[in-house]
Order: structure tokens, then sequence, then C-alpha cells
């Protein structure tokens, strides 16, 4: 930088120019002095010159080093003569990865699983464990009796009656309980037909049976995996017979990863039968007759009878072609079987489960 004012006259002087702003150069024939005029720019740019460092050198001490007294050759190459040793690693360091069995989630135990149950590959027991257990549609029964058969001779007797053989129009409802039954006055007409009565009461007792030999599942074996081992195992290195897997307490999703495939396991399964519903007896009702009494006593005679009529729902003639006058009816049908029958429905059948653990195992 140049400097300004009385300053850059003394600089002048001391370069040999005169107060003009002009150097003297000697003439060629060595006598006097020229004075050439030279321009202050060019006067400017020779000093600039001759003050520049020389190129390739930097600022340097007293001592020929550099303002952080460090040599040229210092600074551009270390001990073995490569450049750059001084310039900041900016490459960083990776992180390593972490290993197998420290990405297993908290929760999980690193197991090998085997569909036997066989010794470990370490040549121990397994903890034996079953999966996939089944109920037989038989596992669980209820069976019943009749204590009191039902009977055919009670209920409301709907009867039908005509001139032809339609028996088109609705008569009496003789009610029957097993005895004979006063009419009062009637008569019946030349056509006669009804409905037998249903079976109606009885009692009957269930009686539950369960065959634990209908409850099957698949045997299966646990094994811890030693320390030295864990790694290998993890990712996959399991011996043929057996795999890699995770393992958790309870009925639960496999973890994020690798071990996707999903076994659920129990330490024991049980039979669970649930309770007999009501059961209900029941029969047949056939051979069904209706006979009608004259007023004469004593009721529902043999010696009284006027009529008996088949009761299967046909319609039937009296055989006297006119109205009969009768005052009393008896009904009898027969109960088949003699004890008549018996129905109650399933119960319920479940597996009930201990030490349910869920097994995740690599894809």
């Amino acid at each position: 930088m140049l400097a300004t004012g009385g300053a850059l006259c003394g600089l002048i002087a001391a370069c040999g120019l005169g107060g003009s702003g002009l150097a003297d150069f000697p003439t060629d024939d060595g006598g006097g002095t020229d004075h050439t005029s030279m321009p202050m720019d060019a006067a400017g740019d020779m000093l600039a010159q001759r003050d520049a460092p020389a190129e390739g050198d930097g600022p340097s001490g007293p001592d020929g080093t550099g303002d952080d007294g460090q040599t040229d050759a210092d600074a551009q190459s270390g001990p073995d003569g490569s450049e750059d040793v001084d310039a900041p690693n900016d490459v960083a360091s990776e992180p390593d990865s972490p290993t197998c069995v420290a990405s297993i989630p908290v929760g999980w135990s690193l197991v090998e699983y085997e569909a036997a149950q066989g010794d470990c590959p370490q040549g121990n027991a397994p903890d034996a464990v079953v999966t996939n257990p089944m109920v037989g549609a038989t596992a669980c029964t209820c069976s019943c009796n009749n204590t009191v058969p039902p009977t055919c001779d009670d209920g409301v007797l709907q009867t039908y009656y005509s001139n032809d053989n339609s028996c088109g129009t609705v008569g009496a409802a003789i009610a029957f309980s097993g005895a004979c039954v006063d009419l009062g006055a009637s008569q019946v007409a030349p056509h006669f037909g009804a409905n037998a009565l249903a079976p109606s009461g009885g009692q009957c007792m269930s009686t539950e049976a369960q065959d634990n030999s209908q409850l099957t599942s698949t045997p299966a074996g646990l094994c811890n995996v030693p320390g030295p081992d864990q790694e290998s195992v993890c990712n996959g290195g399991s011996p043929n017979g057996f795999e890699a897997c995770v393992v958790s307490a309870g009925d639960v999703s496999c973890p994020i990863g690798p071990f996707a495939v999903r076994t659920v396991v129990y330490g024991q399964v049980s039979l669970q039968c649930g309770a007999c519903g009501a059961c209900t007896s029941g029969g047949s009702c056939g051979s069904a007759t209706l006979t009608l009494y004259s007023a004469n006593q004593p009721p529902c005679s043999a010696n009284n009878l006027v009529v008996a009529f088949n009761v299967d729902g046909n319609c039937y003639s009296d055989g006297a072609d006119a109205n009969l006058d009768v005052e009393y009816a008896s009904y009898a049908a027969t109960l088949t079987p003699p004890q008549g029958t018996c129905s109650v429905p399933p119960p319920s059948a479940a597996f009930m489960p201990t030490g349910t653990q869920t097994v995740c195992c690599r894809n």
C-alpha cells in the first residue's frame, strides 16, 4: 500500500526520485543525466513488485518460518512426505451395528424350537410344550332317560264333523286327562274326525360324559441357547430340526423384525365340558281311539258304548249315517316306545390351557 502526503515524498526521495516525480537515468554516452519522465503508475508498479514476496514464498518470521512458526515445507507435507497431514479428518466413523441378540425386544427370549420333544442341540431335555390343541365333536356328551314316561291321553282334542265325508265343520273341543269325560247331552254327526293328542308330561334325567381321548395336541419343545451360541442361532444358525425363535409369555403378536412366524404353545391343556341343558321327554302316540257312550250308568262302561272312531286326522263315518245321542267320552292311545324318548342339547366343549406362550420364528 502506498503512503500519502509527506510520507509519499519521503518515499520518493528514498527511491532516488526527484522532486518532480521523475527518475534520473544515465545517458548512453555516460555523461549527464537523462531526466526521462516515468509515469507515476509505473513507479508504483515497480514499488509493488519490489515489496511483494517471491512466488511460492509465504509470510515469514525472523527465522524464515511462517507467522505460525511453521516452515513452508512443514505446512505442505508430513514426516513421510505425504501432503495435508495436518488437515482435519472430516470423515466420521460409523457406529457399530447392533448385534442380532441385542436387537431382541424386551420381554422376549431367544430359544430354539422343535416340533417334537427330542433332546436339545446341547443334549439336554427341552421344555416340553404342546400346540394346536383340537377337541373332537363327541368329546363332551349328555345322555338322558325318562324317570316318568309321558302320557298320550292328556290334552284338548279338537273334533270336526259333517254329514258327508269332508269333516269340514269345527266341532267340540274335549279336554281329556286320562279319565271318562261327561259331555252332557250331545249328538255326534254321521261323519267325525280329529287329530291325535301329542305326548305330554313325563320326567327325565340327564348324564354328562367326558372323553379325554378326544382332546389331541401336537408335542413341541423349547431349548435355551447358551451364551456363546446365541449370536449364531439368532441369525438363523440352528441345526436341522430346530428353528431360531424368540418366546414371550401369553398370547401376543410377534415383534417387528425377522421373527415373524407365530405359534402359540401351552404347558398343558385339559378338556373342559359345560353342563348339560334341560332334557325333554317325548315319544309317539299311536293307535288313538275316541269312544262315545250313552247316558246309561256306569259312565264309559263297555255296555253303554255307542260308537268308536280312529283318531288319526282322517274323517270317519259313525256307521249309522245319522246323528247319534251320546253323553260320555273316553280317549286312549299307545306310547311308542313304551318309556318314551328323551332329548338333551349337547354341552359346550373346549380346552383349558395353562402356561400359554407365543413363539415367533425366523421367516
